[in-house]
């Protein structure tokens, strides 16, 4: 049987035929998805997608670094690259700022 490894160590139960590495931390193959080599229980490998090194959605849920975000959905999550989760504030109305910049449905608008 194939294997695939993370940071040297066998990822139990994983296929390497079909693994596919889905960014630095984030994985997945035909049966399950993956977060630093440890399997994400529940999630969909056939709807799993990364957003970012730390965020990666299914069709039906959100994930942070591996772990479900209770009351996410997977169908409006967006990641805002650049956004600082130390002064993220969200305005109401669709808008945000991070860090001097503004954001209007996910997309920056404005940098400051």
């Amino acid at each position: 049987a194939w294997y695939a490894f993370y940071a040297s160590n066998k990822i139990e139960g994983s296929s390497g035929y079909s693994f596919e590495a889905l960014g630095d931390r984030y994985a997945k193959d035909s049966s399950n998805a993956y977060y630093a080599g440890k399997k994400i229980a529940g999630a969909s490998s056939y709807s799993f997608e990364a957003l970012g090194d730390h965020y990666a959605k299914d069709s039906s849920n959100v994930y942070y670094a591996g772990n479900k975000i209770v009351g996410a959905s997977s169908y409006s999550f967006e990641a805002l690259v650049g956004a600082s989760s130390y002064s993220f504030e969200a305005l109401g109305n669709g808008y945000a700022k991070s860090s001097g910049n503004t954001y209007y449905m996910g997309e920056k608008v404005f940098s400051g």
